[in-house]
């Protein structure tokens, strides 16, 4: 019979390996709520409040960005707008300009 060595508790050692798994299918990104978005001029006009879903197609058809602290201004831009996409980050393929010029959004 072999003792354990020194400082080794070998009930310490699991049986079984935890596994997570997503969703996500591969080559594809989540995007989470709170995620910055960046025009083509590569200005900050916003963060990532909501991602508007077809429910037949189950694909992303809008994005709705909040601007602002206190009085807070929402506009929803068609998924069409994004030129990439990271886990924490959007980049739109349109100025700042143009995003501005959409008009308000009230998500109640």
């Amino acid at each position: 019979m072999q003792m354990p060595r020194a400082g080794f508790i070998s009930d310490a050692v699991p049986d079984q390996v935890i596994q997570t798994e997503t969703s996500i299918p591969e080559g594809r990104i989540a995007i989470s709520e709170g995620a910055e978005v960046l025009s083509a001029d590569d200005k900050h006009i916003g963060n990532v409040e909501q991602v508007i879903t077809n429910a037949e197609s189950n694909t992303v058809t809008h994005f709705v960005i909040g601007q602002g602290f206190l009085l807070k201004e929402h506009k929803v831009v068609p998924a069409s707008w994004v030129n990439s996409m990271e886990d924490d980050k959007l980049r739109l393929s349109v100025e700042s300009t143009v995003f501005d010029r959409l008009p308000d959004y009230n998500p109640d």
